[in-house]
């Protein structure tokens, strides 16, 4: 029961990342000019953050259940941490966009692109191997 949970959280969390980075994002991107894309995207991307970093906050507490395993903590951890570094990033990220500060965004953007799949691909991988 407690290890069906976890799952269904960690699906969650992968759910939210592909819907926002592969769906949505590129979908505005292509129907909005810029303009109107990067309001509308500067309020999702930090919900995005703070959802994913509150279920690995979960995660991580379930984790602590004596019939949890390592692993469940590693990716609760995981996911919690990285959530809160990628939405401390937003907005020294939209502040070297606004300035058009490119490789200070660059920068930014990667780091937060590379924690979410990071993010994404530990909820995926550790349901796959369980």
């Amino acid at each position: 029961m407690l290890t069906n949970f976890f799952i269904l959280l960690s699906g969650i969390v992968s759910g939210f990342i592909i819907f926002q980075s592969f769906i949505n994002a590129p979908l505005l991107f292509k129907t909005l000019t810029i303009e109107q894309a990067r309001p509308l995207l500067r309020k999702i991307f930090p919900i995005l953050f703070i959802t994913n970093a509150v279920i690995g906050l979960i995660m991580t507490f379930v984790a602590l259940i004596p019939q949890s395993t390592l692993m469940m903590l590693i990716v609760g951890l995981i996911t919690f941490i990285f959530s809160t570094i990628s939405m401390l990033l937003v907005a020294a990220t939209n502040r070297a966009a606004d300035e058009n500060n490119n490789n200070r965004f660059r920068a930014l953007h990667t780091l937060s692109v590379v924690l979410t799949m990071i993010i994404m691909l530990i909820n995926l991988l550790w349901i796959a191997i369980f």
